[in-house]
């Protein structure tokens, strides 16, 4: 329950902070400080909604900053302004926290099992991969994998985003002593590139429409029973 939880409100984040980045709304950017820190309310890294983000907003600065100065600094702003409302709505239960068992005891456990070992990758892609086949049947892996080379070679960045904050959450789980639940927040992710690849072969003039079709039905058949 805590991990269904916190991908809804991980996934409710990242969608109000870049839609208020897209349109340059502040309301969107309060909707997603609000969500985010009822994320991390959740479990202990409920803030990376906003570092990937913030992540995010590097990389489309480092291309614009120098036509759009002015707009960089109150998307900065928005962000701070996010950040501050996550820390707020964190802060009763940092203080209980804290003197209760202590906040250092809980960040030590963290680095025990991240950067505290010996190793730098913690968790191989190859157990990434057989975690997500648990959950997910072949024919989504496979779909999903088509629909991330096509928002890839036809970039747009309301399908881009998605993948950059799977790609991000994915590659930040190698370097943590991963368990199976820990990566159900990128299984949202990996729905929303397999739809956006069987949309995208629908549309085509062609034939190619009934592989979206043959794809559709083989996930249908794949799927786990409830």
């Amino acid at each position: 329950m805590t991990d269904a939880t916190f991908t809804l409100f991980f996934w409710a984040s990242l969608a109000s902070l870049h839609h208020g980045f897209i349109k340059s709304d502040r309301r969107w950017f309060i909707i997603g400080g609000v969500f985010t820190g009822l994320c991390w309310n959740t479990k202990y890294h409920g803030f990376f909604p906003l570092l990937i983000l913030g992540a995010w907003m590097i990389v489309i600065a480092l291309r614009q900053a120098r036509n759009q100065p002015v707009r960089a600094r109150a998307m900065w702003s928005n962000w701070g302004l996010a950040a501050l409302l996550a820390g707020l709505i964190y802060l009763p239960w940092f203080l209980f926290v804290q003197f209760s068992v202590g906040y250092g005891a809980i960040l030590q456990a963290q680095v025990d099992h991240s950067i505290g070992q010996s190793a730098i990758i913690l968790t191989s892609p190859a157990t990434i991969y057989f975690y997500l086949t648990q959950w997910l049947s072949p024919a989504l892996l496979l779909s999903a994998l088509l629909g991330s080379i096509m928002i890839l070679t036809r970039p747009r960045a309301e399908a881009l985003f998605p993948l950059f904050a799977t790609a991000l959450f994915t590659i930040a789980a190698m370097f943590y002593t991963s368990f199976p639940r820990l990566l159900l927040p990128v299984v949202p992710g990996l729905c929303l590139s397999a739809a956006h690849g069987v949309e995208r072969i629908s549309r085509a003039k062609t034939l190619a429409w009934l592989l979206a079709a043959v794809t559709l039905a083989w996930n249908m058949m794949g799927a786990h029973r409830v």
